[in-house]
């Protein structure tokens, strides 16, 4: 199984919609919410069956008015015609045996999935390993970056533990993007490692930020798989690259070098294709789009790969 995390924000949930449907057969996208303003798009999830997790205690301080009473509103309102739909717990900094408790107690008719971003203190990894005990949760998800070995060993006798890891190699400039990088990830072993599923942050990266603006260079990043792993080519504009803004015409230079690719000439992704037609009908689709397009690819191909 696949299981993409992804932090809720618009272009995040329209690549969850608008990606093929066969990628659902194994692929369960958990989703921390960010913000209050997409329900709509969570109702049109819900209208469509697709299956997700949905994590009640977000962490982002940008996220501080999601309360795990606004999240519940989600699940009771939007996504209350969806059955598929389990309900995900952080375990973080934040972390009170009290919550926990809470959380496992509650949405009793849906499945639950603990995610572990903290290796937590030794007392705290008892009293949740006896909590789960009594509370059966369907999947153990663990950061790959944020655990070590001796909290996931706690765990191993789970049927169902998921391995998250953060391939993408994120830089704070577009600019700064080589033409290629490797996107870690554990595809080829996972199951031989004895993992019931893995995980990523997809082609963004365990990072969040609010809003977007103006940028001097437009990168556009996708997943590709080579013999050697998958590796993340970034197609970056060069105009005005010392200038704000004409995103327009850095959009479509960085998309004329994505197309014209000789490594993306022979893919078929949902998301390729959104941004052959761009090219085509020489549209700038905004970056928000670009960016869903990029997430449609990088889930395709990991559902593929599975």
């Amino acid at each position: 199984m696949y299981f993409p995390y992804l932090r809720g924000k618009q272009f995040e949930l329209e690549a969850l919609l608008d990606v093929s449907p066969k990628v659902y057969l194994n692929t369960l996208p958990i989703i921390e919410p960010v913000n209050t303003t997409q329900r709509k798009f969570y109702r049109k999830l819900a209208g469509k069956g697709y299956p997700l997790i949905l994590v009640t205690n977000p962490y982002h301080p940008q996220a501080n008015r999601l309360t795990t009473a606004v999240v519940q509103g989600i699940l009771d309102d939007e996504l209350s015609t969806n059955p598929t739909v389990r309900v995900g717990y952080l375990i973080d900094q934040r972390f009170r045996l009290a919550h926990f408790t809470s959380f496992l107690n509650s949405n009793p008719s849906r499945g639950k999935a603990v995610i572990f971003r903290v290796n937590p203190l030794p007392a705290d990894l008892t009293a949740i390993a006896a909590a789960i005990t009594k509370h059966p949760v369907e999947y153990m998800i663990f950061d790959e970056r944020l655990t070590n070995s001796a909290t996931r060993a706690v765990f191993n006798s789970h049927a169902q533990k998921v391995l998250i890891t953060d391939g993408f190699q994120h830089h704070d400039r577009n600019a700064d993007y080589p033409p290629v990088s490797t996107f870690s990830s554990n595809y080829n072993s996972w199951r031989i490692d004895g993992w019931y599923g893995i995980g990523d942050y997809l082609s963004i990266g365990d990072v969040f930020k609010e809003g977007g603006g103006q940028v001097y260079v437009v990168s556009l990043h996708i997943t590709i798989e080579s013999p050697s792993g998958l590796l993340m080519h970034h197609f970056s504009s060069r105009v005005h690259s010392t200038i704000k803004g004409f995103s327009a015409e850095k959009f479509a230079e960085a998309n004329s070098l994505l197309v014209a690719s000789p490594q993306v000439r022979p893919l078929s992704s949902s998301g390729i294709e959104l941004f052959r037609d761009w090219h085509h009908r020489s549209h700038n689709p905004q970056l928000g789009a670009a960016k869903k397009a990029s997430v449609m690819n990088h889930i395709e191909l990991l559902s593929s790969l599975i």
